[in-house]
């Protein structure tokens, strides 16, 4: 048995994941390229804690396309330095807020549909360089076939 609880799961997401990506369920759903002009992407599970979500999302630089399997689809979320951001857009300082370990990505993605415009995340929550994190306006249904 592996030490991370989620392991399993998020192995078998990552399947489900490849398989509809093979069949172009997220053209159009990954806007964040990187220097090199690739698509980083990274998945996650509603039920996990969100601090490993950053962590991930740190892995790949700081950029990414994530996509996280939440009550019965899947929610993209694009994470990407910040650049300029809309006077709408929540700027998050309080670190307590959503890392104190407890705190868990279903928790995050309920917040962020309530702010279509994104949050930004300071320099010190995301430790580098500031990120912003808009939901995507579209979520992909799981088929239960």
């Amino acid at each position: 048995m592996n030490v991370y609880k989620y392991y399993d799961a998020l192995s078998d997401f990552d399947l489900l994941f490849d398989d509809l990506m093979a069949d172009g369920r997220f053209d159009g759903l990954m806007p964040v390229r990187d220097t090199n002009g690739e698509c980083p992407m990274v998945t996650a599970l509603g039920e996990e804690r969100l601090c490993f979500l950053f962590e991930r999302v740190r892995a790949t630089g700081g950029c990414a396309n994530v996509f996280v399997k939440s009550k019965g689809r899947i929610m993209p979320i694009s994470f990407t330095r910040v650049v300029s951001v809309s006077e709408e857009t929540e700027v998050m300082s309080d670190e307590s807020e959503w890392l104190d370990g407890d705190s868990r990505i279903d928790a995050f993605i309920d917040y962020l549909r309530a702010r279509p415009d994104g949050i930004v995340l300071s320099g010190k929550l995301s430790k580098g360089s500031s990120m912003h994190i808009i939901p995507s306006k579209e979520e992909v249904p799981i088929d239960k076939s």
